[in-house]
């Protein structure tokens, strides 16, 4: 995995770009979620051994999440770590800015481009924040602004918020081919869990919910926090 993270550093495609200029709109547990957001981004790298190279744009010195990247020791990892924003590093003929706002759709992930996600933590969603912020580079135009299509590929009225570790674990699998994969109406007292190995979002039809009384861990490579979910109806193994 070292070798993997040492690889992925020096000449890794495609570049991801966390954009963490946003820290003056957030409250401090918010820019402290993001850090452990990255975090994720950063074990998921290491785990899948994807040959992804990653950045961090606009942490510099007087971002209010800089000390929280700090805390969980960024200075460690194989990580590029730039004070400027992705506007004044990167070709812009280069860079595909993901927004959910934008009016194009994500179709494919290949290896000679720029992703650029958003380090913006949506407690209360910041509509057209990263959108807007694009446009007004003056470097980036509306095609190159792209959404994931889940709100497409999913049911009716399906409009995610989604964790950045979750955008850069779909990318990573639309970058290995795989398809654009949201299950929906998913009923856990009828719907085995090694049917749905492939899922990359799951949205759970009601009356399913998570058991906190049966949280539990594991460790593989790094410590899980695990809970089951369950129904009324949910028949439990024969051990509870």
């Amino acid at each position: 995995m070292e070798r993997s993270l040492a690889r992925a550093y020096e000449s890794g495609r495609p570049r991801f770009v966390i954009n963490c200029s946003f820290g003056e709109y957030m409250q401090d547990r918010d820019n402290k979620s993001l850090a452990q957001q990255v975090k994720l981004v950063y074990t998921i790298l290491r785990r899948t051994q994807a040959n992804v190279q990653l950045h961090l744009t606009s942490l510099g010195s007087e971002n209010p999440a800089k000390s929280h990247f700090d805390g969980i020791g960024i200075s460690g990892w194989k990580v590029h770590v730039h004070e400027e924003s992705f506007w004044e590093l990167f070709p812009p003929e280069d860079v595909v800015v993901l927004s959910p706002d934008a009016g194009y759709c994500l179709d494919t992930v290949d290896e000679d481009k720029i992703y650029v996600i958003g380090g913006l933590v949506d407690r209360r969603p910041q509509k057209n924040r990263t959108f807007h912020q694009a446009q007004k580079t003056g470097k980036i135009g509306l095609h190159q602004l792209r959404k994931l299509p889940l709100k497409e590929q999913g049911p009716k009225g399906f409009h995610p918020i989604l964790n950045i570790d979750v955008v850069v674990q779909i990318l990573i699998e639309r970058l290995h081919g795989h398809e654009w994969q949201v299950l929906s109406d998913v009923d856990v007292s009828t719907v085995q869990g090694d049917s749905m190995l492939d899922a990359g979002i799951v949205e759970f039809a009601k009356g399913n919910y998570l058991d906190e009384m049966r949280a539990w861990h594991f460790k593989h490579h790094e410590t899980y926090c695990v809970a089951p979910v369950v129904t009324n109806r949910t028949q439990g193994p024969a051990s509870g």
